[in-house]
């Protein structure tokens, strides 16, 4: 228990820390999401298959967008932010760790160029 606490607040400041290397407030992020079409299409793709407790394959799929065009971590920084957010039991029921979170935005953290680690 205490690791995954300790996990989760990582996420939590390493999200926070990349809003702020990108000049990006929570508002900001959720705006440019929702303006731009194919942000906001990828978005709700990856939040419905979340509802379908399949974050393996929205993670996956965020991937094969960011390798494609970087500028789609803004959805993957708010996909990460969104998914911290479950109790270990939610996670566990999705095939999905703490840790697999913390892997994934420090793997989109080194795509924008950062190199976040503690």
């Amino acid at each position: 228990m205490l690791k995954e606490d300790w996990v989760l607040g990582q996420v939590n400041s390493f999200v926070r820390m990349l809003k702020k290397l990108l000049k990006k407030d929570d508002d900001e992020i959720l705006k440019d999401i929702e303006n731009n079409d194919g942000f906001y299409k990828l978005y709700q793709e990856i939040m419905g298959l979340v509802d379908k407790k399949e974050i393996n394959k929205a993670e996956d799929l965020i991937f094969d967008y960011i390798e494609e065009n970087k500028e789609y971590s803004l959805v993957a920084i708010e996909f990460y932010s969104q998914i911290n957010r479950f109790s270990d039991s939610e996670l566990k029921n999705c095939d999905f760790s703490r840790e697999e979170i913390y892997e994934g935005i420090l793997d989109v953290s080194k795509i924008l160029g950062y190199n976040l680690k503690f």
